[in-house]
């Protein structure tokens, strides 16, 4: 487990909870990960898809490989 990781636990989980509730992601970037997905989309849209992936990663048992 990096330091990174760490301090993001809370938004780990909170992109898990949203994935689950099946929040639109465009919410989720906005809101979890303080994104402007107006000014940049794809941007944002790849951040939120890299956190939420590691996010998966990490409960899934990576950090402990």
């Amino acid at each position: 487990m990096t330091d990174y990781d760490r301090t993001h636990i809370l938004t780990y989980a909170r992109l898990l909870d949203a994935e689950r509730d099946d929040y639109d992601w465009t919410d989720v970037a906005m809101e979890v990960l303080d994104l402007d997905v107006a000014a940049d989309p794809c941007g944002a849209k790849s951040c939120w898809q890299s956190h939420l992936d590691r996010a998966h990663w990490f409960v899934d048992g990576g950090f402990a490989a």
